[in-house]
């Protein structure tokens, strides 16, 4: 099967040290590609430099969460998005919080690895539904990766891009008027009135830098 990786540095080989990917909030362990090519593109192209096309046997044992990024280790398969807006919900009211599971796509843990390599799994892939979420797929073994080929991306960068501190997400957001602005690990919880949002942290980024975007373009065309 092939798989895309998305980065701003040159690669002669995939090691376990795990080659930075600048378009992902991914930090834990193993290396990270995304298994379709165009959301790939769409999603994280704009942020990268590079794009690696790569091959990868899929006959071998690979941890499938389907839709899902998360995954107990009893089995249990989630949406640790949905999870986090439970437990908001739940820390505002007042009641016990549902434990998180311990594997959680987007950030593999010590722990979490450790299991996967004990019951013989080479990578864990999820987040492969039809709506805008990019698959994601996590190599465990960078051995088992071959370089096909890749693309230079450097004429599809541009935009304005902005180092967005945690504080200054939850500032912008209380001053557009919205209620109990807070940020779990990667995401960005808010309420207006009863319900609850739920936004990645690169979503909230994004749509502060749209805003700040039309203002300049706004003002260049106001001083023309």
């Amino acid at each position: 099967m092939k798989i895309y990786h998305f980065t701003d540095s040159r690669i002669e080989q995939f090691e376990f040290t795990k080659p930075r990917r600048g378009y992902s909030q991914a930090t834990g362990y193993g290396i990270y590609f995304t298994t379709d090519f165009e959301k790939g593109n769409i999603k994280y192209g704009s942020r990268s430099k590079y794009i690696y096309i790569c091959e990868f046997d899929d006959n071998i044992r690979i941890l499938d969460l389907g839709q899902h990024d998360a995954m107990y280790f009893n089995g249990k398969k989630i949406h640790s998005s949905s999870l986090v807006s439970e437990n908001f919900k739940r820390k505002i009211n007042g009641l016990e919080l549902i434990p998180e599971p311990e594997i959680v796509i987007e950030s593999l843990t010590k722990e979490a690895y450790d299991w996967l390599i004990k019951n013989g799994y080479t990578a864990v892939k999820g987040m492969d539904y039809w709506g805008y979420a990019c698959p994601e797929f996590v190599v465990l073994k960078p051995e088992l990766i071959k370089i096909l080929d890749y693309v230079s991306l450097n004429g599809q960068k541009g935009g304005i891009k902005m180092n967005v501190s945690k504080d200054e997400i939850i500032r912008f957001f209380e001053e557009a008027g919205y209620y109990n602005v807070e940020v779990v690990g990667d995401r960005l919880l808010f309420t207006t009135g009863d319900e609850v949002f739920n936004w990645g942290i690169n979503e909230a980024k994004n749509y502060i830098e749209g805003v700040y975007g039309r203002k300049e373009r706004k003002e260049n065309s106001i001083e023309r």
